[in-house]
């Protein structure tokens, strides 16, 4: 699993089923419990590629990948994006300033768009650079100017009646 965003989940302990090791690289492990990491670990073969973010809710604290554990991904809350039809997704957009934005260490050349089809790489913290985020989605900064999305209130303006 490459460039992937879990989160949110719950869950009882766990069986591999499907008979294989997971391989994860440049992904997000986020609040996440309910299940023994270490028995799901062993289980499945879970194994960090590296460049993989995993906060301190998941696992109940115990780090399953050892790159960048405990560590708050800052993830905005479930969002979905509706195309119409049967052309609907849901994802975890980044906040600003969130480890993963222009972080990941691969970005190869079927990464030309992230989960909802926006351009990845992006230069999403404006040094110039545009390098591929860690998880599922590009961050492409604030869309409006007034700081709403990242609850800036310092700059809306006041309406008099």
């Amino acid at each position: 699993m490459t460039h992937c965003t879990v989160a949110g989940n719950y869950a009882t302990p766990l069986v591999a089923e499907y008979g294989g090791p997971l391989f994860l690289r440049d992904s997000i492990l986020a609040g996440n419990g309910g299940f023994n990491c270490a028995s799901w670990a062993s289980s499945a073969g879970v194994t960090s590629i590296g460049g993989n973010i995993e906060d301190a809710d998941t696992c109940g604290g115990n780090a399953l990948l050892g790159d960048l554990p405990y560590t708050d991904p800052l993830l905005g809350p479930l969002t979905v994006l509706d195309r119409g039809g049967l052309d609907v997704t849901y994802y975890y957009p980044l906040a600003a300033g969130s480890p993963a934005v222009d972080s990941a260490l691969t970005c190869s050349w079927d990464d030309d768009a992230d989960q909802r089809r926006f351009a990845r790489p992006f230069d999403g913290d404006g040094d110039g650079s545009a390098v591929c985020d860690r998880g599922a989605v590009e961050y492409h900064g604030l869309l409006l100017w007034d700081g709403f999305e990242s609850g800036n209130t310092g700059t809306w303006s006041t309406v008099s009646q």
